[in-house]
């Protein structure tokens, strides 16, 4: 029942999935967690939810995409400190590549856990640990592919989290409720 949306969602996304193990697989698919998140919004017509997923992903996937960019940038400013050279690109390296330095933060696990900080502070921490374990095992597949270190997804993660969690509302009985 489930095998046709993920296998089309591969294909639109050029995931083979015979290459890929199950794990990177999952990891990939489920970076659009928040995608999956918000088609659940719309069915229930949460305006509101709607709204606030969409300025959480488009703050959290912001701040991500500018430090993948800008980290590189310093990286190459500062190649000839030792020190802060050698911290940025440690930092920013990912480990699958020596010369490619836009693993900070994990984008997969950000995107993963925006939708888990939206769920978790709207409707509550019984749906939340339920989005958390399922982001969680983003990052972990992140970590399993060797595209990013463990700093990477954890910081990854807490930026997810907390930006959607900060700008989500409690959902309220004039909300549409789960």
């Amino acid at each position: 029942m489930f095998v046709l949306p993920i296998k089309l969602l591969g294909e639109f996304l050029h995931i083979d999935m015979f290459v890929q193990n199950g794990i990177t697989t999952y990891g990939d698919l489920m970076q659009f967690f928040a995608l999956f998140v918000l088609l659940l919004l719309i069915i229930l017509k949460d305006m509101t939810g709607i709204l606030q997923l969409a300025l959480s992903a488009i703050v959290g996937l912001g701040i991500m995409l500018f430090s993948k960019h800008i980290l590189p940038y310093f990286s190459n400013i500062f190649q000839n400190n030792e020190c802060l050279g050698g911290i940025i690109a440690s930092v920013a390296q990912r480990p699958d590549a020596i010369n490619d330095f836009d693993g900070f933060p994990s984008g997969h696990t950000t995107a993963a856990f925006i939708a888990t900080g939206f769920v978790s502070k709207r409707y509550g921490w019984k749906y939340g640990i339920v989005a958390i374990t399922l982001a969680i095992l983003v990052g972990l597949s992140r970590l399993y592919a060797l595209r990013h270190t463990t700093t990477q997804v954890i910081c990854g993660a807490l930026l997810g989290f907390f930006v959607a969690y900060c700008i989500t509302k409690k959902n309220t009985k004039n909300d549409n409720t789960i």
